[in-house]
């Protein structure tokens, strides 16, 4: 004699077992059925959702985009000026940290551009951190101007 899945309950021998139940005794291989008087409304809802986004999902995965002529070249052309302007632009910050003073200048490039802590930077040059935050606040404005006018 048996045990159903469902509560340990025995089975009797001559009864089949019901689709619900299974006779491997795990918990995967059973159906919930929903209680009769109990509404089957969010069931359903959540059933056509999870339909609907395997659905969308085989879809996109067989998209295809169609290519018009012209549409690769339009493209790397896109990326040739977006590469162009950033030279041109950092090309321009560049310009700005050169005509720095000299002390702002080696700070700027010791902290901003070498990633040294402020506390490192200011260590170098002989300033106090303090003396460093502010003169870096001021040069990022500055610069930020200079890119602002450009």
């Amino acid at each position: 004699m048996g045990h159903s899945p469902a509560g340990g309950l025995p089975l009797h021998e001559n009864r089949p077992l019901s689709p619900c139940e299974s006779d491997t005794g795990g918990a995967d291989h059973r159906l919930r059925i929903p209680d009769p008087s109990s509404s089957i409304l969010p069931w359903l809802l959540t059933t056509c959702r999870n339909v609907s986004l395997n659905v969308n999902r085989q879809q996109r995965r067989a998209r295809a985009d169609e290519l018009v002529d012209g549409t690769v070249d339009e493209r790397a052309r896109h990326r040739t000026l977006e590469r162009d302007a950033a030279i041109e632009q950092l090309a321009l910050v560049r310009q700005a940290i050169d005509a720095l003073p000299e002390i702002d200048r080696r700070l700027c490039e010791l902290c901003l551009l070498d990633g040294r802590s402020y506390d490192e930077g200011a260590q170098l040059l002989g300033l106090s951190t303090a003396s460093a935050r502010k003169r870096i606040q001021r040069t990022r404005i500055r610069l930020r101007a200079t890119r602002a006018t450009d």
